[in-house]
């Protein structure tokens, strides 16, 4: 992603049943703050990826944390257990948990904007179909230890910002996909200044103060000091054996 730098790797460990691999990237945006991806694959062809942030005190809050990378063809279906539709930290009262399908798209808003989030997720399966509608590729998306919450649409968030209309959208012939620990809401109500949003994928928002509904929110020094330095939180999500991996790399927001 633009706002993160590679800085380097490493091998924590390489043993027949067992390799991991460690990826650290700097962010110019916020100096001091770093990140970092561990892949962990194992004998039986799973791949664990763990995705830590290193914050700093008193730096801006993050949109999002977690993992983004795209398909080399275009996902035809979306699987996931999780909670129905769009839902955000802010926007999920509605929702409905169960198994939920869709075709990755882009909502026909007036001005393209950010879209297609799923919150609380604990599975999701990306599948991808030739002419005929059989499957040529999946990879799954598991919890490790929490939910999470993910998207996949056909088109990249910057490329979402710059259209002014969905017919400015480019055919990309691929799908991109976010995974994340954490994201913040939509937004839309007033929040008084001395209290700081701390909006997280999953069950986490269930940790916050509960101001305006389903809005989680932490105030003061507590709250900044979770949203940057204690918000090295780990997430990490596992692709099954025998399923399809694509590259990925670490975003923290737009």
């Amino acid at each position: 992603d633009v706002f993160v730098t590679y800085s380097g790797m490493k091998v924590l460990e390489a043993g027949p049943d067992c390799v991991k691999v460690q990826f650290q990237f700097g962010i110019p945006t916020v100096p001091g703050a770093s990140a970092e991806l561990v892949y962990t694959v194992e004998a039986q062809g799973a791949l664990r990826v763990d995705a830590v942030y290193h914050g700093v005190a008193g730096a801006p809050e993050l949109p999002c944390f977690g993992v983004k990378f795209e398909t080399f063809g275009p996902v035809t279906r979306t699987v996931w257990t999780g909670l129905s539709g769009e839902t955000y930290p802010d926007r999920y009262k509605g929702s409905v948990f169960g198994c939920h399908e869709e075709t990755p798209h882009v909502e026909p808003h007036l001005v393209p904007q950010d879209c297609g989030m799923h919150m609380q997720t604990r599975q999701a399966m990306l599948e991808q179909r030739d002419a005929c509608g059989h499957t040529t590729a999946a990879l799954t998306l598991q919890q490790v230890d929490a939910p999470f919450a993910f998207s996949a649409l056909p088109n990249t968030a910057q490329e979402i910002e710059a259209a002014q209309h969905i017919t400015e959208l480019p055919a990309t012939g691929r799908t991109s996909v976010m995974v994340l620990g954490a994201v913040r809401g939509v937004g839309g109500e007033v929040v008084s200044q001395d209290r700081t949003q701390l909006l997280l994928a999953g069950d986490q928002v269930e940790e916050g103060r509960r101001v305006g509904g389903a809005r989680g929110q932490v105030s003061g020094e507590e709250g900044r000091e979770a949203a940057t330095a204690g918000c090295a939180r780990r997430r990490a999500w596992e692709s099954r054996p025998g399923s399809r991996r694509w590259g990925t790399s670490p975003c923290h927001g737009r």
